[in-house]
């Protein structure tokens, strides 16, 4: 009975925690889901492609600013529509900062939404990561959640903790822990934790046991969850690994589960090819099908690189239960400039009523967002201008405040990429024509001296 009310006050403690936790708007929610972090603590093998934020990430090493304008895909106006970015900071060891993830929000502007604060340790590992979201009644950020990483005297990670902001208490409050054993420099153990309701005395949850081979490679790791109940650890899941020739790359991960006195049964399989320069060129996962006592395909995704060696193209497809066709999910494509670092990242969907890939997100890295506009959002002068925000094509643009002269009034993109030019005299109207619509762009206006004036446009056809 002590048993079951400490599960039932548990139980009540997630859930009086996720009624303190802050509903966040679509967008960043949607954010968060991007991002894959271990909000709670996973147990289980993660199977998953790096997102495009991931790899871009890795390949980049630029220090400074580097933003990532996101848009998405417009079918009222067949065009991509700038939808969000995000700024990155670096320190001098080239590990990032600061993320701040911004929004458009209905009047063109940008909105703060949310903010990745890393913090590191002496040898360069995550010690701290702090997720805060923007409070439009505040005009503050407010905590949401923190991960704290701890490490033992060989810089191995020894603990996870992860923590809720409590709006209740104006406090974190402790969620889940993650505490790693290391013997002679391997894994051994791992040991997930969750702390009860009113308590201080951190309680396991699941256990999991690794083995390796004389070569210190990983062959099993065995999952178990503890059962209040009987008051003793028992069997959930076991992973079977196996590797190439070479010993470096995993080509097969088998995953098992309990099934009492029959023992461990196959559920699912998990099978990679490489390229001839180890990186993953195909993956495959199946699941085994009890009635046909055999293995059965469930998702493919085909990797190809460039003549860099850098991942250019990446097919999603999904075998469906009831057909032997692979049927197309997702794809994604990325562009580099000449430094290997990544440029553009598009990413389709496959329409199933009109059989072709579909446009969805976009993604444009910029390295130094401020040293390629060069430009100021205005120049302060007393130039003002007039026209409508959302601008159609075609409306008149005039301005007041203009001495005589002859003037280039321009239309720039994010990226800095001139899209339109013209040239008007002293109090003359100018115009935009032949532009995309429900985008984001630069407009600037520049005399015989320079640079008289600058601003942010949105247009609208």
């Amino acid at each position: 009975m002590k048993k079951f009310l400490s599960l039932l006050i548990s139980m009540t403690f997630s859930l009086v925690l996720l009624a303190q936790m802050p509903q966040l708007p679509e967008i960043l929610q949607e954010k968060m889901d991007e991002e894959h972090l271990d909000l709670t603590v996973n147990y289980d093998e993660t199977e998953q492609v790096k997102t495009e934020e991931e790899y871009y990430a890795f390949i980049s090493r630029t220090l400074g600013t580097d933003t990532l304008l996101g848009y998405h895909w417009s079918e009222d106006a067949q065009d991509w529509a700038l939808r969000a970015r995000i700024i990155k900071n670096y320190n001098d060891d080239e590990l990032v900062t600061e993320k701040y993830f911004q929004f458009l929000n209905d009047d063109g502007d940008w909105q703060d939404g949310l903010l990745f604060n890393y913090s590191y340790t002496s040898f360069g590992s995550l010690s701290e990561l702090l997720i805060q979201h923007w409070n439009n009644d505040s005009s503050l950020w407010v905590n949401y959640f923190k991960k704290i990483n701890t490490y033992n005297d060989a810089e191995n990670l020894a603990e996870i903790e992860t923590q809720w902001w409590s709006h209740w208490h104006q406090d974190w409050v402790p969620h889940q822990m993650k505490v790693f054993t290391w013997t002679g420099g391997l894994l051994t153990a791992d040991t997930v934790k969750y702390l009860p309701f009113n308590s201080d005395a951190w309680l396991s949850h699941h256990y999991s046991s690794f083995d390796y081979n004389d070569l210190g490679m990983k062959t099993s790791k065995t999952v178990y969850r503890w059962k209040w109940w009987s008051g003793e650890w028992k069997n959930e899941r076991n992973y079977l690994y196996s590797y190439d020739d070479s010993g470096d790359n995993i080509i097969t991960v088998i995953s098992q589960y309990w099934a009492g006195d029959a023992g461990w049964k196959d559920a699912h399989r998990y099978n990679y090819t490489y390229t001839d320069f180890d990186e993953v060129s195909n993956y495959l996962a199946e699941y085994w099908n009890e009635w046909g006592s055999e293995w059965k395909a469930d998702i493919n995704i085909a990797y190809t690189y460039n003549d860099e060696e850098l991942l250019s193209n990446y097919v999603w497809q999904q075998m469906p239960w009831w057909g032997d066709q692979w049927v197309n999910v997702q794809q994604a494509s990325y562009t580099y400039d000449v430094d290997g670092n990544m440029t553009e990242t598009i990413i389709q969907k496959w329409h199933h009523w009109t059989e072709e890939w579909v446009n969805w997100r976009k993604w444009e890295m910029i390295l130094d967002y401020n040293q390629v506009m060069g430009i100021a959002d205005n120049t302060g002068n007393g130039i003002e201008a007039i026209f409508e925000n959302p601008y159609r094509p075609g409306q008149a643009i005039s301005f007041k405040g203009l001495r005589q002269d002859n003037y280039q009034l321009q239309l720039f993109d994010l990226s800095g990429r001139l899209i339109e030019s013209t040239t008007i005299n002293g109090n003359a109207a100018g115009s935009f024509g032949n532009v995309g619509g429900n985008t984001l762009y630069f407009m600037t206006l520049s005399g015989s001296k320079g640079l008289v004036y600058s601003t942010k446009i949105l247009i609208n056809n």
